[in-house]
């Protein structure tokens, strides 16, 4: 959970698929901006870094971060 009109960067070492649960928010993902919506699922690439910007009061994710050892 993600509290209103705040911006997260996100960086992990492993491949990050997501899935926002509600709320609205933008990303930014290797310098490509999109807009999401309740239900949007993406993905970041191994090394990738993505940025969260919520538009609305909060925003729910769910993150699942994928590594290999």
């Amino acid at each position: 959970m993600i509290a209103g009109k705040r911006k997260v960067e996100i960086s992990e070492p492993g491949f990050l698929l997501v899935e926002l649960r509600g709320g609205n928010v933008s990303t930014v993902i290797d310098g490509k901006e999109e807009k999401r919506v309740p239900g949007d699922f993406w993905t970041v690439p191994a090394q990738g870094k993505m940025t969260i910007q919520v538009t609305g009061e909060s925003a729910g994710l769910d993150v699942l971060a994928l590594t290999m050892k």
